[in-house]
């Protein structure tokens, strides 16, 4: 006999770059579904107050708040009312920054000649730059987790200064 509804074929969902940790609420999905005419996606199975929608596949979507695992479903619509299964897709939501393990100056010392400054880092997400700072000003970055400058201080008038290391991870977090 004749089939009375469209099937919904081959349904898929993930992030459009294929990551599964990101740093950000806002995330942009990638839908499958080779028959769909609608679709709704929710951090919800029984997606209460989730409408059908037209069919998009690139979906922006916005991750409930807090960071850990989060369990992302979709579920597709026939141009004839079939509505698919609901699918999941597994996303861990990092909302810590980068960790700076290691950095070669101590609040109160005293330098007087050209030194070497190192730092060390991490992120869960991956490190994008370190930028070291003295007063306040940009004076070196680097890509990657670690960081070595030679500070050449004779230039400087003799006082205090501050210096500092920023990290930043690949999803802006410092």
């Amino acid at each position: 006999g004749y089939l009375n509804f469209e099937p919904l074929l081959t349904p898929a969902l993930g992030t459009l770059d294929g990551n599964t940790q990101v740093g950000r609420e806002e995330i942009t999905l990638k839908l499958a579904c080779r028959t769909a005419e609608d679709m709704r996606v929710s951090e919800d199975l029984a997606f209460i107050g989730v409408s059908f929608e037209k069919y998009q596949p690139a979906y922006s979507f916005k991750l409930s708040e807090g960071g850990g695992e989060k369990t992302i479903y979709a579920q597709f619509k026939s141009v004839t009312g079939a509505i698919s299964e609901p699918i999941s897709f597994e996303i861990t939501y990092i909302t810590e920054g980068p960790v700076i393990s290691q950095f070669s100056l101590t609040e109160g010392q005293v330098i007087h000649r050209p030194l070497v400054v190192t730092a060390g880092t991490s992120a869960a997400l991956g490190m994008e730059s370190l930028e070291f700072y003295g007063d306040n000003l940009l004076l070196h970055s680097a890509d990657g987790t670690v960081f070595s400058y030679i500070w050449d201080v004779r230039n400087n008038a003799n006082g205090i200064h501050r210096a500092k290391i920023l990290a930043r991870d690949r999803a802006g977090n410092v």
